[in-house]
């Protein structure tokens, strides 16, 4: 009765409700939350490494780096390039050099070149190669449609989200597909979450991408 019979949800909002259906409702429905301030938290730390590491991965796996080898030169300089530009774009020209702001960057600047150099370590022992970034399930935008299911009722349920990164590998005839999402903190996957409907993401996204059956999306 609240949303009809077509529900647009992501898997944050699945696992919300499956957690504690009053919280989605204070969240979703009445739309709650409390007041915000302009400040660095932990969540924006996160999402200022996610943008740094797209940015740098597809600059060493785009068309300047194709078929040559990527040294680790070339990732410091292009780490710390990256990393100067959206800092700038996000605390202004006039704020760069606050000593308070430079030690704080200064010190995730240290752990975004750390997992780039992981990123590219591990491609170099892979037969997978990234192809798409922020890569778009649902939503009306380009990627694929979202996840759908139809309910006992007739109601539709359409999953949506955005996947960090998606890598994939042709070999005859065959693509496969990997999905990846970046953690900042420490993660691990429990088959009895899954059981209960939490820790759905990558499942979810993965079953997006093969139901859409667009290989053309992923072959080389």
């Amino acid at each position: 009765s609240v949303f009809g019979k077509q529900i647009n949800l992501t898997h944050s909002r699945i696992e919300n409700y499956v957690k504690c259906p009053f919280s989605y409702y204070c969240n979703y429905v009445l739309k709650l939350g409390e007041k915000k301030h302009s400040y660095f938290r932990a969540s924006d730390m996160g999402t200022y490494i996610h943008r740094i590491l797209e940015l740098v991965v597809s600059i060493l796996y785009g068309e300047e780096f194709k078929n040559k080898e990527i040294t680790d030169k070339a990732v410091l300089e292009i780490t710390e390039r990256t990393v100067n530009s959206v800092l700038r774009d996000i605390i202004g020209e006039q704020n760069f050099e606050n000593m308070r702001l430079k030690a704080l960057t200064d010190r995730l600047k240290k752990t975004v070149l750390l997992l780039i150099r992981n990123i590219v370590a591990e491609f170099k022992n892979s037969s997978f190669a990234p192809k798409y970034f922020e890569f778009r399930i649902g939503r009306g935008q380009s990627g694929v449609e979202a996840l759908t299911f139809v309910l006992p009722d007739g109601t539709d349920i359409n999953v949506s989200g955005v996947i960090d990164r998606v890598d994939s590998y042709e070999k005859d005839g065959k693509i496969y597909v990997r999905v990846v999402d970046y953690k900042t903190g420490t993660h691990e996957h429990s088959l009895d979450n899954i059981a209960l409907g939490i820790d759905m993401q990558m499942f979810l996204y993965l079953f997006a991408i093969c139901k859409s059956g667009n290989t053309a999306l992923f072959s080389d």
